[in-house]
């Protein structure tokens, strides 16, 4: 969760009209969203100093700012949009190409197999994945504040950000056959293709440590969930020879071996590994 750290200083009794004034003031300036925000926050913690008085911090106080500061920042949030999209984007350059193993079997269908005597038997295909290439494509475009909190020891806050993309492309290759228990006499093919993931779309939240005063800065950032969806997918592959006449069965078989890819090795961890490299940022 995001935990913002305020200076202490000597402060004066200030009520919600002194607060107003304040956010009025903020709201003028250039700063846009980290101003506002600023500015806020700490008017309404100068109001908690002069309470002096839990009861007000914990039924008015901090209800109140739960709401406020998310409201704020996400009518404002033009100018933390900017960096977060440089933190994710630069955290994907470093992993553009990624690099990872994959390996799945899977049957394709039953066939006549050549050696094989006169009876169909199962076909197998396997196929491996080391690399995918586009990811650094990807550009937050939406960015909201989901929470806010403040106690008596600092505030937390939590994010979600939406993220698209062009292509992504994976590298596929493989060999096809009957399994030797099945026919010891069959030659396995070799065969290459590519998975291509058209339109890319993140969904992520995001808690952290986020310095909301001047400039803003992600010192740590924990990816809380992580969701992966694509507009289109597609797997083109190399010539089958004497498996040509199953390739609507290969297509079938691949591309639901290409979406087990896609969802296993493009995850939470995956983000959580690339945003690791660039904090804190910037």
């Amino acid at each position: 969760m995001t935990s913002l750290t305020f200076e202490q200083r000597q402060v004066f009794p200030c009520n919600w009209s002194q607060i107003t004034t304040l956010i009025i003031l903020s709201l003028s300036s250039r700063k846009i969203v980290m101003k506002i925000q600023s500015v806020f926050a700490f008017a309404s913690l100068v109001g908690l100093t002069s309470a002096q008085d839990q009861n007000i911090f914990d039924e008015i106080l901090s209800p109140f700012l739960t709401i406020a500061i998310p409201l704020i920042f996400n009518i404002f949030a033009g100018g933390a949009l900017d960096v977060f999209n440089d933190m994710v984007s630069t955290a994907l350059e470093n992993f553009d190409p990624f690099e990872f193993d994959f390996e799945q079997e899977s049957k394709v269908t039953d066939k006549v197999v050549d050696g094989c005597g006169d009876e169909k038997v199962p076909v197998y295909a396997v196929v491996k994945a080391n690399e995918a290439v586009g990811l650094s494509t990807m550009v937050v475009n939406s960015l909201e504040m989901t929470d806010f909190e403040l106690n008596s020891e600092g505030s937390t806050s939590g994010f979600s950000l939406d993220a698209e993309g062009g292509t992504v492309s994976v590298l596929l290759g493989g060999t096809m056959g009957p399994k030797v228990e099945d026919c010891a006499n069959s030659e396995n093919i070799d065969f290459n293709g590519t998975l291509l993931l058209d339109s890319p779309f993140f969904k992520f939240g995001l808690d952290g440590e986020v310095k909301l005063f001047g400039d803003l800065e992600v010192s740590k950032a924990n990816i809380t969930d992580f969701e992966f969806s694509w507009e289109d997918l597609t797997v083109n592959f190399t010539d089958l020879g004497d498996y040509s006449d199953i390739a609507d069965s290969v297509q079938t078989t691949l591309i639901s071996i290409a979406e087990d890819l896609a969802n296993t090795v493009i995850n939470k961890d995956f983000l959580q590994d690339a945003i690791d490299t660039v904090l804190p940022f910037p």
